[in-house]
């Protein structure tokens, strides 16, 4: 069962929006700060496009859906320098 969106979830995914330059449709679909023994707090932000969205093909332009994933960590002190 999915829990309803709190909104500090939307302030939270808003400020995340603004600090990664998101523009649509890109959107932050979930973020969780995590906190690593004698480290700073790094915070995972996942980012995605509604289903069924058409991409342009970075290699030919085509547009088609999106198929694979990279995963980036940054601390959060560093969001806003990506």
């Amino acid at each position: 069962m999915q829990r309803s969106m709190t909104t500090s979830d939307q302030k939270w995914k808003r400020y995340y929006s603004k600090q990664l330059k998101l523009r649509e449709p890109w959107e932050v679909e979930s973020y969780l700060p995590v906190d690593e023994e004698d480290e700073d707090t790094d915070v995972v932000v996942r980012v995605n496009v509604p289903k069924g969205i058409l991409m342009p093909c970075p290699g030919c332009g085509a547009m088609c859906r999106i198929h694979d994933r990279k995963e980036r960590r940054w601390r959060d002190k560093d969001v806003g320098d990506s």
